[in-house]
């Protein structure tokens, strides 16, 4: 009996995706200014949102003095080893964007039970390796 056997009784053994210590990075970031998480990899058909984020009320470019709501951020993490292959920003494509936002409005509806809440998609980029990397955040990608 030839063939290819995978033993599937230990699912602790599989390893996590190489980007899981990147959204580690990701958030941890954002948590140092002041984020609070909402979710981690948060999954719906078709789409998948790595973090959704909120940010400290008032702290937002372009709020009014006494602005008190605070922004619903949905973020992309994109890692890359080096930018030999490209900035990882380039991997995030209008279909992707798309699968983001579809994800984000049924989070909004759905979870957070407000669809008109303050929101954005936001991507943090992550260059390097798990011990030495840089990263680039940047806000309102899409």
């Amino acid at each position: 009996m030839g063939g290819r056997h995978e033993d599937r009784s230990r699912p602790e053994l599989r390893q996590a995706p190489r980007s899981h210590w990147a959204e580690r990075v990701a958030r941890d970031y954002l948590e140092r200014r002041g984020w609070r998480t909402l979710a981690t990899n948060y999954r719906l058909r078709g789409g998948e949102i790595d973090l959704v984020m909120q940010t400290p009320a008032g702290e937002q470019p372009g709020e009014q003095p006494g602005d008190q709501e605070s922004t619903v951020v949905f973020v992309e993490v994109k890692q890359r080893a080096s930018h030999a292959h490209g900035h990882a920003a380039e991997a995030i494509s209008r279909r992707k964007l798309t699968k983001i936002r579809l994800a984000a409005n049924h989070y909004l509806a759905f979870k957070l039970r407000n669809a008109d809440a303050r929101s954005r998609i936001d991507a943090v980029l992550v260059s390097g390796t798990e011990t030495e990397h840089a990263v680039t955040h940047l806000e309102a990608v899409g």
